[in-house]
């Protein structure tokens, strides 16, 4: 089948007549419009007696709490202060030591200070959490989904610290040319899934790096986008991560790989906020959504800065004060009262979609009633019914091969995103699972091996071949200890076929060529007690697999299974769902569910990790906390991609689409879900169990259509 390629052209005009160059402008037009209002700032001290300026103020719990710094010769009475208008300020019932930052994680309020980390529920009662000396001194602390992420400030503490309960908190060593460097943070942030951070190496001359983490764990370097001697400073919103250094302003849409530099907002800027979807500039408070066109500075004053800005209740509160003035009652607070802008979730990126399938373009499924409303756009044209914030175009042909953005709407204000690109390409090319093999030891009972999988897809009018494969000595070669001595797979066909047994695999030279051809690693032992089978003409349908050892042994075992069929023909079955089950012993159990994407385009797959779910299906050892790591591998290296836990992050209607199970939530547990378009490569899933008793786990993955 022919490739169907869609070109941009430099005078490319929409269905209105409007040059492509042109209609970027007027999307600009409609943001600058839209968002007329004026901000009108209300500024004045909180009120608080002995109040140094303050580091930090976030919103959460229908309040806004503060945290400030003593100046200088100033005797600091009151370092955390809250309110719920941001106008009246109390002190809270605490007094803290040195730096604090406030946070809010979980619904939580975390107020992190030199070897301190207490918590609050309302900001004026509170409690110390833990001492550590992992924090010496604080630069910057930020919250993400699923972590809280500290810099430090000290030349001789070069790292980060984090911490994925607000208690225990784990050191990570940045990368530095030699332990002789010293180096500190600048600056954290933390959106489009990761955490941000810049960092000052003593070098010659000083050197900033700048690099991110999805986890707060595992960092990966970027290339800053300007001479690396400069102190960044850092805020991520609207899909857009922006870089401020002195009089100049970096913005990247696409995770920090390329950058749009221009001059900051005002001269001699001290640091750049994001709050109730617009970024601030600090030393003005001068505004914007997309970090490139900047509205309403206020009188600039040398000696006066903003460092942090919060959203909450229909106003913006922003905290700061006179920079090196000693005198008691130097804080500042900054209040407007207007709507937040609508809310960008994530610029749409370019696609490629394959005939006959589907394409999503936005990152949320629904767009909650109280929440912005939207409209989509194909080359200029309003698409009819298209008017949440998820995209999502069916049974592609030629004709959707495009352009599309939308605009998001909300409280009176209009915002337009990033235009994207739909090229559209033939079945041919289409990205596909072609192998899934899962690691884990097998018993008896709850404990046993269980592995599903379906063929299926839009042909399935040609049957499929399969190599299913039960590895146990052979994982010996790899290091693996306590392999399971004798696996024995048994696999139970569709429509209630009779099953069949495969036992040891017998050095099989057609077994030995297959393995070669879909570069599966070899059994060196003919003899040995691995199984292995060529199964050739399967019909579509759900298949499973039982993987058992002899009686009363419990071992490490990996089950495997490829697309073994010749070619790559659209009307051919193909594997499009794998499952297994099994219970993970205690403390040290691991699940590995590894998956092949091939092909030359990104595929959509589900990936789900069932725990409390199961106990409706009388399984009382359900695992209790059933979270997941997402690892690709490339070049001989794992990345860590995302750590899922507690969270929903797909379309309720999926589940429905690829004929998963419904999830229902209990007691504020959900059993973590991932929906997500992935590259061509090589990707597992892994769940540990960290607990004192065996722990049933079901791990699902599905292409999504």
């Amino acid at each position: 089948m022919s490739r169907f390629t869609y070109r941009e052209q430099e005078l490319f005009h929409f269905g209105c007549g409007i040059p492509m160059n042109l209609a970027r402008y007027l999307s600009l037009f409609v943001v600058l419009v839209s968002l007329s209002r004026s901000a009108d700032w209300d500024i004045q001290p909180s009120g608080i007696s002995g109040s140094g300026r303050p580091t930090s103020v976030v919103f959460g719990n229908d309040r806004f709490v503060m945290a400030t710094r003593p100046g200088t010769n100033q005797v600091l009475q009151h370092a955390i202060a809250w309110s719920s208008d941001g106008r009246d300020w109390w002190p809270a019932d605490y007094s803290f030591s040195g730096t604090v930052r406030i946070v809010c994680f979980d619904s939580v309020f975390y107020a992190i200070a030199p070897h301190q980390v207490h918590r609050s529920s309302n900001g004026k009662d509170w409690e110390l959490v833990t001492s550590s000396s992992l924090l010496p001194s604080i630069a910057n602390v930020v919250a993400g989904e699923n972590a809280i992420v500290a810099s430090s400030s000290n030349l001789n503490f070069p790292n980060v610290e984090y911490s994925t309960d607000g208690e225990n908190w784990s050191l990570v060593e940045l990368s530095r040319p030699s332990p002789d460097h010293t180096a500190f943070g600048p600056d954290l942030a933390f959106g489009g899934g990761y955490f941000w951070h810049s960092y000052r190496i003593s070098d010659v001359p000083w050197r900033t790096k700048l690099v991110r983490s999805a986890d707060g764990k595992i960092w990966e370097p970027l290339n800053p986008p300007w001479e690396p001697n400069s102190t960044n400073r850092l805020a991520y919103g609207n899909g857009r991560l922006l870089i401020e250094s002195g009089s100049q302003l970096a913005v990247s849409t696409d995770h920090g790989d390329t950058f749009e530099v221009g001059p900051a907002p005002a001269a001699a800027t001290h640091n750049i906020s994001f709050a109730g979807q617009r970024f601030f500039s600090s030393s003005t408070l001068a505004w914007s959504v997309d970090g490139l066109d900047w509205r309403d500075p206020q009188s600039w004053d040398r000696q006066r800065a903003f460092n942090s800005v919060a959203y909450g209740n229909g106003r913006y509160v922003a905290a700061g004060g006179y920079v090196g003035y000693p005198n008691p009652g130097t804080d500042l607070i900054a209040v407007w009262e207007t709507e937040a802008a609508p809310e960008i979730p994530r610029e749409p990126s370019d696609k490629t979609g394959v005939l006959g399938r589907s394409v999503t373009f936005g990152v949320r499924s629904y767009s909650p009633p109280e929440g912005p409303k939207y409209q989509w756009f194909h080359n200029g044209e309003a698409i009819p019914g298209a008017t949440t914030s998820k995209l999502l175009l069916e049974d592609l042909s030629e004709t959707d091969a495009g352009h599309y953005h939308y605009i998001a709407m909300d409280n009176g204000l209009t915002v337009s995103s990033e235009i994207a690109s739909l090229e559209i390409v033939g079945a041919e090319f289409a990205g596909r699972l072609t192998n899934l093999s899962v690691r884990a030891q097998s018993g008896a009972g709850d404990s046993a091996f269980i592995v599903g999988f379906v063929l299926g897809g839009e042909g399935e009018s040609e049957p499929a071949s399969l190599l299913v494969r039960g590895a146990g000595p052979a994982l010996s070669d790899f290091g693996v200890n306590d392999v399971l001595s004798d696996p024995k797979l048994v696999i139970y066909p569709p429509d209630d076929a009779e099953p069949i047994s495969y036992d040891d695999w017998g050095g099989s030279d057609l077994l030995k060529t297959t393995f070669d051809r879909l570069g599966a690693f070899t059994f060196t032992q003919d003899e040995s007690g691995d199984a292995a089978a060529l199964l050739n003409g399967q019909q579509p349908g759900p298949y499973t697999v039982h993987a058992t050892g002899p009686a009363g042994e419990r071992g490490t075992m990996l089950t495997e299974i490829y697309d073994a069929s010749e070619g790559v023909s659209p009307a051919r079955a193909r594997l499009i769902n794998l499952s297994c089950r099994t219970a993970l012993p205690p403390w040290t159990g691991e699940l590995n569910v590894g998956f092949v994407i091939a092909g030359e385009t990104p595929l959509r797959v589900l990936l789900r990790s069932i725990g409390w779910n199961l106990e409706r299906f009388g399984i009382n050892n359900f695992h209790m906390h059933p979270e997941f790591d997402l690892y690709v591998h490339e070049n001989g290296r794992s990345r860590h991609i995302e750590l899922v836990r507690d969270s929903w992050s797909a379309d309720p209607s999926t589940a429905a689409r690829v004929g998963a199970f419904p999830l229902v939530a209990g007691n504020s547990i959900l059993d973590p879900v991932l929906e997500r378009e992935l590259d061509p490569g090589v990707y597992s899933m892994i769940v540990r169990n960290r607990y004192s008793r065996d722990q049933v786990v079901l791990v699902e993955i599905y292409e999504v259509p």
